[in-house]
């Protein structure tokens, strides 16, 4: 069994996977977008898509290749710094963009006509309401936070860690449940389709996305005051006339750029929330706003 999982997510296997899932997905994204910039032609209501979507969507998906389809994803075996670096960008900045393009109605519009209509008649089918109230609780804002609290945590168990090192079909697959669960978290902070869930008022996302710093800088904070190397990596380095290894550099990214990304998306909501406050209309006098209803009690005053 382990030879059967070791050959499946070898380096070149996981390399030759992730461009194809990639490409698959950059294809259908842009047939999708030319479709609806299509539509919006012949329908004035319809809005085109945005080009921040399409480019926050190809970022993410550059950005996909970049840690699990180069080198660099071989590397993170090889440096603690590395991997953890990987870990920041699966949990933060990725999802950010790729929710941030909202790619759901945009992929689904550039999917084969026959693939969109066996997903409708499946939806259609009466034993997907089981399935859709299951979703609906597995999905929610606060079973997103734990899986992606969880998650995240594990992995830097030492014996759970070390796995990762020694099985690459491991590190695949903590690859894979990060970004899975970081999509579930930024897909409530962002608000992205399908909306399942009711929509959060803005002072509870914004203290729900600030919520999300706090499981990564925790880690680096036990990892910067950690006086031994708790990670066996093969390739370590010590800067010269400074007490920083491998694991000290690590621990700094984990630290001062994990919740960069949730600290910046935060203030930005908050942003939008008192721009929008500002410029609702001011709501007319009430009726009980006159000299008689708010004098004094106990003054005399006629009535108007």
């Amino acid at each position: 069994m382990e030879s059967i999982f070791s050959g499946l997510f070898s380096f070149q296997y996981w390399q030759i996977t992730t461009f194809f899932f990639v490409g698959v997905a950059l294809f259908v994204f842009q047939k999708g977008w030319g479709r609806i910039n299509q539509l919006a032609l012949q329908d004035s209501e319809l809005q085109p898509i945005k080009k921040y979507q399409r480019t926050a969507f190809f970022a993410g998906m550059f950005l996909i290749l970049l840690i699990l389809g180069s080198p660099i994803h071989h590397l993170a075996t090889q440096m603690f710094s590395v991997h953890v670096g990987q870990h920041i960008l699966l949990m933060a900045l990725i999802p950010c963009l790729i929710n941030l393009s909202n790619p759901l109605p945009i992929l689904w519009l550039g999917l084969p006509q026959r693939l969109k209509t066996a997903v409708s008649q499946q939806v259609e089918n009466p034993r997907w309401n089981t399935l859709k109230d299951g979703l609906h609780q597995v999905t929610s804002p606060g079973a997103a936070f734990v899986m992606a609290t969880v998650t995240f945590w594990i992995w830097y168990d030492p014996q759970v860690h070390q796995l990762t090192r020694q099985y690459r079909w491991v590190h695949s697959l903590e690859t894979t449940l990060l970004l899975s669960v970081a999509l579930l978290y930024w897909w409530h902070i962002l608000g992205a389709a399908p909306r399942i869930h009711r929509r959060m008022p803005p002072v509870v996302r914004i203290l729900y996305t600030i919520m999300g710093t706090w499981p990564i800088k925790i880690v680096g904070l036990i990892l910067l005051f950690s006086s031994q190397n708790v990670y066996q990596y093969p390739d370590v380095y010590q800067f010269s006339g400074l007490n920083i290894n491998d694991q000290g550099v690590g621990a700094i990214i984990v630290w001062a750029l994990g919740g960069f990304v949730f600290s910046s998306t935060a203030t930005l909501l908050a942003r939008d929330w008192m721009y929008n406050e500002e410029i609702k209309p001011i709501d007319p006098s009430p009726a009980w706003q006159n000299e008689y209803e708010m004098r004094a009690p106990g003054f005399p005053s006629a009535r108007p």
